[in-house]
């Protein structure tokens, strides 16, 4: 069963919001505290849970390559927490700095897309068992 090219497409645009915020950590705090310890605390722990963060998106993201229903639903949660998380700091990124509020919209945007393409047909069927089960007759 081969995947679709819309699946791989929003993968790869969760990959790349991941390494945009890795990017967005060492634009915003470096903004805010400069060059302090508490920044250099600020970092480390930002990259603690960003790295964490990859080790949940590759497993959910393996899931979703392989059709798993309940791992699109659970991507769909992690980006409305992420949403609201986004619109609730964007007044303070926004009077802080122009660059990481424009990555965070960026981010954002990417992630809309992705949740958009995994949502929408040709990506729907893929989590549908009769989709799965006729996209197998098909390339079999």
């Amino acid at each position: 069963m081969r995947l679709p090219g819309t699946i791989s497409a929003a993968i790869y645009m969760i990959w790349a919001s991941l390494v945009l915020s890795i990017a967005n950590l060492f634009l915003y705090p470096a903004s805010q505290s400069a060059h302090t310890a508490s920044h250099h605390e600020d970092v480390i722990i930002g990259l603690t849970v960003i790295f964490g963060a990859f080790a949940v998106y590759f497993f959910v993201l393996s899931k979703i390559a392989s059709s798993t229903s309940w791992a699109r639903m659970l991507y769909l949660i992690f980006y409305f927490n992420e949403l609201l998380a986004f619109l609730l700091s964007l007044p303070h990124l926004l009077q802080s700095s122009d660059t990481s509020a424009a990555v965070s919209v960026v981010n954002m945007m990417l992630q809309g897309a992705a949740l958009a393409l995994l949502y929408t047909s040709p990506g729907k069927e893929w989590f549908s068992q009769d989709g799965v089960k006729k996209k197998e007759k098909q390339y079999a």
